[in-house]
């Protein structure tokens, strides 16, 4: 295995284990959070409720702004791991000079930038 086949699978590793891990704290939290307040007493079920019903509430037309940002963050992060990635292990294009992952304009090996 080479120097780039190591760290693409240490790379891979890491998101799986952080993934998964952040996936499983962030349930964990939410299923205690959900049955502390069940059988909370009043007071922490109507702040329960309430924070149920402002959720419900509340109006796409307002965050508007917000969802479009993070739509460009986004799509802006997506092409940003294009270019850095391998194509062939994200299922993403090639990048701009028609190499997986390069962006020295498809110059040969050897050759400098001029």
């Amino acid at each position: 295995m080479t120097g780039s086949g190591i760290f693409n699978v240490y790379r891979m590793t890491l998101a799986i284990v952080f993934g998964s891990y952040a996936v499983v704290r962030t349930a964990h939290f939410l299923w205690h959070w959900q049955s502390d307040t069940r059988r909370a007493g009043r007071h922490e079920a109507l702040l329960r409720r309430f924070l149920l019903t402002s959720l419900l509430r509340t109006r796409l037309r307002r965050f508007w702004f917000d969802w479009v940002q993070i739509s460009v963050l986004l799509a802006v992060f997506v092409y940003l791991v294009s270019l850095q990635s391998p194509a062939r292990d994200w299922g993403l294009p090639a990048g701009p000079a028609g190499r997986v992952g390069s962006l020295d304009g498809g110059l040969a090996d050897g050759q400098a930038i001029r």
